[in-house]
């Protein structure tokens, strides 16, 4: 399988360097469904609105770059519990990076607050089944100046409700 992973010192370079703000979006994305892209179709859009603003305000044109940050297997696992990820991070990375709104696929291991002070977005996009108020990285969020974006989970579309539905077959 051909590896899909971007290296985190390769974002960090590109947001530096070529002067391009990161949109960033965290997760499992484990077993793809129509909400996973509805949540990084919104990030995209989100990802389009910082560019925009960029422009406005330097008068200059910068693109922007949509990270996805992939759970490694081990917090998925910890996460979701027994029987999961149900694709390795090498498979849920190949079926991210092959979607063409998401411009670099990287792994952590969970330590969500780590990764926002390394990587400093500039948007942070988070489904919204947890409140702003109650996300625990929402204190590192704040200290880099991040705005935080939550979208709309569909009703009834969740991994987990996937896998009972198949289970029943």
């Amino acid at each position: 399988m051909i590896n899909c992973l971007d290296s985190i010192e390769d974002v960090i370079r590109d947001r530096d360097m070529l002067k391009k703000p990161i949109a960033l979006c965290c997760g499992c994305f484990d077993l793809l469904h129509v909400g996973h892209i509805h949540l990084l179709s919104s990030a995209y859009l989100e990802k389009k609105n910082l560019e925009y603003k960029t422009r406005k305000e330097n008068g200059l044109y910068y693109s922007a770059l949509l990270v996805v940050a992939l759970n490694d297997d081990a917090s998925v696992s910890f996460l979701k519990g027994p029987g999961r990820p149900i694709y390795t991070l090498e498979q849920r990375a190949a079926l991210i990076a092959a979607l063409r709104v998401v411009d670099y696929v990287i792994s952590f291991n969970g330590n969500t607050i780590d990764l926002i002070n390394k990587l400093k977005p500039a948007v942070y996009v988070k489904g919204d089944d947890r409140s702003i108020e109650t996300m625990p990285e929402r204190a590192a969020l704040e200290a880099c100046g991040t705005k935080i974006v939550t979208i709309e989970r569909l009703p009834g579309i969740s991994t987990t409700k996937t896998i009972l539905r198949a289970r029943k077959l």
